[in-house]
């Protein structure tokens, strides 16, 4: 379920779910877009300020001030000046903290409401700037 953010850099949605990544291995996943039909224009501003790569590409090594916080049932994701936070469940939270990480894909195509990050990943997974995150205990 998605968690709509109003703030600063408008309305944003931050939601979680958990899949296989191509390594194999489970991972835990945070999608951050918005609704907003400028994504396509703020969204890679909003990557680039977490120091991620452009939409398509994938960072292994984040900005140094870019990290996730892993609570009991919720994660807040911390960048530059912003601070993000969503209620998770049990299954996310054990895989966030094996892997001690947590892949961030920041999309560039406006989320219209009700749609599964599933369904946004594979429409638009060109439109993705994705991270490899650090997850620490909060």
């Amino acid at each position: 379920m998605a968690n709509p953010i109003d703030g600063r850099l408008g309305s944003l949605v931050l939601t979680d779910w958990v899949a296989p990544a191509p390594t194999g291995h489970d991972e835990a996943y945070l999608l951050l877009t918005t609704p907003d039909s400028r994504a396509f224009k703020t969204m890679p501003l909003l990557a680039q300020a977490i120091g991620l790569g452009e939409p398509g590409t994938v960072t292994a090594t984040p900005a140094a001030d870019t990290w996730v916080a892993l609570g009991d049932r919720w994660v807040t994701l911390h960048t530059p000046g912003e601070r993000f936070a969503r209620p998770v469940d049990d299954e996310w939270t054990q895989i966030a903290r094996a892997r001690r990480q947590v892949v961030l894909c920041v999309g560039a195509a406006p989320m219209p409401p009700h749609m599964d990050p599933d369904t946004y990943t594979a429409r638009h997974d060109a439109q993705i700037a994705i991270g490899l995150i650090p997850a620490r205990a909060a």
